[in-house]
């Protein structure tokens, strides 16, 4: 850990141990050393950040200067309280002005009483100020089908003047309807789109998403010529897990109609083997999860990835639940892997050591590496890979039964790895692996309290007190 990210940290600490009318930010901040202060300030979390933007109008000095982007963006949520979430937004755009470039209204939870007052409150906001709302989240709304007909939510809101809105979020919303999607299709130039939780949804969603066309006026001398325009094309993020009906003719809909999609996030229930083939098509994804993948699928469709793309390539990668042989793992992680691959998780997959070696000796960036319940996985890799991990964030072996990790000839988890190598490690699990010794990761943690080490019986580790 650094110095920066350390002391950061017990900032936010300090923060959340105090009651807020008794914090005082203000001296809080100057004890920090000059030099560093607004470097620390990118490490706080929102909520922390948050605290100080009343600072930043009684002492701008204090905390802006050199730091601008750290406060381009703001969220700005109304479940809690409606009126102060918009005197939150009134003070960040006096306070901050033209440094701010987007916001982010998070509407979840909110009942239909919420989305009228809300509704109701804009008309009082600038257009100006409203054009900065990027990001539009009505995810767990419960709207009836009468209400619905009559506000239609997406429709009214960009009547509203949220007219910039780019990323849209409806996961678990019951009343997301074909007129709904058809404003998404229309009004929106929507580049990110969460509906997961949509059990529902299916090839209907996708075709009234896709076949929906808008008309825009392009000047063609001498006359305005009317031009059907698909805003999907725009889209580099969809988000369908746990949408179980999405299948085959989903996935062909999906390569036809998104170009440019770069994420995709899909349930595994209905996937055949040649679904990857579709896949496979979409030559600019770098970002694909498939959780809990159908337990019927074959070696080909792991092949499929790489005989029918050679170009495209995973920098964060989620495959779980189904059992592919060894050969076939070989193929797909030689031919699909980026070098800069950042997140994996291969969960219940049947990977060996053999696998995991050929991963940690190319992919020097990983941040992130889930690989529960794969019992072939031992220590050697980790043994002989650790110098390669400098960028781990988070490492989950649950289930890994023959990881010792602390003890045997290829012991690799140990303090001097954490303050060498493992600098930026926040979170490691050995749930169920019998062989870790408690009373290594007990003194760990009591010299490194920030680390998050859950033992074999899933309990947090607790640092000893003198």
């Amino acid at each position: 850990m650094t110095d920066i990210e350390d002391i950061s940290g017990k900032f936010t600490r300090q923060c959340s141990c105090v009651k807020p009318e008794t914090l005082n930010l203000n001296d809080l901040l100057k004890k920090l050393p000059y030099h560093i202060r607004f470097k620390i300030i990118r490490y706080l979390d929102r909520k922390t950040r948050d605290l100080l933007i009343p600072l930043a109008e009684t002492c701008p000095d204090l905390i802006l200067s050199n730091s601008s982007d750290i406060w381009s963006d703001f969220d700005i949520h109304f479940k809690l309280n409606i009126d102060q979430a918009f005197d939150k937004l009134l003070d960040v755009d006096r306070i901050f002005g033209n440094t701010v470039k987007s916001y982010n209204f998070d509407c979840s939870e909110i009942s239909q009483q919420e989305y009228s007052r809300i509704s109701l409150k804009l008309d009082e906001i600038p257009d100006e100020l409203k054009s900065k709302v990027k990001t539009l989240d009505l995810s767990d709304t419960r709207f009836g089908e009468d209400f619905v007909n009559f506000r239609s939510p997406l429709s009214s809101f960009y009547n509203s003047g949220l007219v910039n809105v780019r990323n849209i979020k409806l996961s678990d919303c019951p009343w997301l309807t074909g007129r709904e999607v058809h404003s998404i299709a229309t009004e929106y130039q929507v580049e990110r789109l969460d509906v997961s939780l949509n059990s529902t949804l299916d090839e209907n969603f996708l075709t009234d998403l896709f076949n929906t066309k808008s008309i825009v006026y392009r000047i063609v001398t001498p006359d305005l010529v009317p031009v059907k325009v698909f805003t999907s094309s725009c889209m580099v993020s969809l988000n369908l897990l746990e949408c179980r009906s999405i299948d085959i003719h989903c996935l062909i809909k999906i390569s036809e109609n998104l170009p440019n999609l770069e994420e995709l996030y899909l349930d595994g229930d209905s996937m055949t083997d040649s679904c990857s083939i579709h896949i496979s098509a979409l030559e600019k994804l770098k970002i694909l999860h498939i959780m809990y993948l159908n337990e019927r699928l074959g070696d080909e469709f792991l092949d499929n990835f790489w005989k029918y793309s050679k170009n495209q390539k995973f920098t964060n990668l989620k495959l779980t639940h189904q059992q592919f042989s060894s050969q076939a793992w070989d193929n797909f992680l030689s031919n699909k892997i980026d070098d800069n691959l950042k997140v994996l998780e291969l969960g219940s997959t049947d990977i060996n050591d053999n696998h995991l070696c050929k991963i940690l000796d190319r992919c020097r960036s990983l941040k992130i590496l889930l690989l529960d319940w794969n019992d072939k996985i031992t220590d050697f890799p980790f043994f002989k890979y650790y110098k390669n991990m400098l960028e781990i964030e988070k490492l989950s072996l649950v289930g890994c039964r023959d990881v010792k990790a602390t003890n045997g000839e290829e012991k690799w988890f140990s303090l001097d790895l954490i303050e060498r190598y493992w600098l930026k490690l926040r979170s490691i699990s050995f749930v169920y692996c019998d062989f870790v010794d408690d009373k290594v990761l007990s003194d760990i943690v009591t010299q490194r309290h920030w680390l998050e080490i859950q033992d074999y019986r899933n309990e947090t580790v607790k640092f000893q007190s003198d």
